[in-house]
């Protein structure tokens, strides 16, 4: 919550949410359930925040009552506090989103953006972090069913870490140009967010 201390960095980038953010770590309760009950995200936004369930059978039950609790919604945003499962998480890491977990949404036809905590290196990709998107693009374009190619957010300040938006064909266009608008803006203008050159 360190950045909420400098305002001159980041108000600018989106006044509603980082002042919204501002009253929620200065209240009496600044967990996540306070962004919840602020409807800074908009009315319409719906939460799952059950806690993820350590063993292999019991987080099969709560993939389940996830992808249940996000019928009739367009965009799905999953926060995993490490991003996407590598090999190495094993089968049930309570901080990591499994590909398969991703696939139910993607068949149902939403729109899913991945939040991932890029790290010292990726399996067979490299250790830059460039490498390990593209690691990443290439393995969810070859194990998952895709409209279009995913698209990659990248955020530099403090840890880097990566968003990826995998657009449903149905939202392609809206998405294509609110990630237009959203580049165009002082996000990256800022350099908070790093282009990625294509190719």
């Amino acid at each position: 919550r360190k950045y909420l201390d400098r305002p001159h960095q980041y108000r600018d980038c989106d006044t509603t949410l980082f002042d919204c953010l501002l009253d929620i770590r200065d209240g009496a309760d600044y967990r996540l359930r306070a962004i919840e009950a602020s409807s800074v995200l908009g009315d319409g936004t719906r939460f799952f925040g059950n806690d993820v369930p350590r063993t292999i059978s019991s987080r099969v039950c709560w993939s389940a009552q996830a992808l249940d609790s996000m019928v009739g919604i367009d965009v799905v945003f999953l926060d995993p506090d490490n991003g996407l499962a590598p090999n190495s998480a094993g089968a049930s890491s309570v901080e990591h989103a499994y590909l398969a977990e991703v696939e139910p949404f993607l068949q149902r036809k939403q729109t899913v953006i991945i939040y991932h905590h890029l790290g010292r290196t990726f399996e067979g990709y490299g250790a830059s972090h460039l490498e390990q998107m593209q690691g990443w693009a290439t393995r969810l374009q070859a194990e998952l069913p895709l409209d279009n190619k995913p698209e990659i957010l990248w955020f530099r300040r403090g840890t880097a870490r990566a968003y990826f938006v995998l657009p449903s064909e149905r939202h392609y266009n809206t998405i294509a140009k609110r990630l237009d608008h959203f580049k165009a803006g002082p996000w990256f203008g800022r350099r908070h967010f790093t282009k990625l050159l294509e190719g």
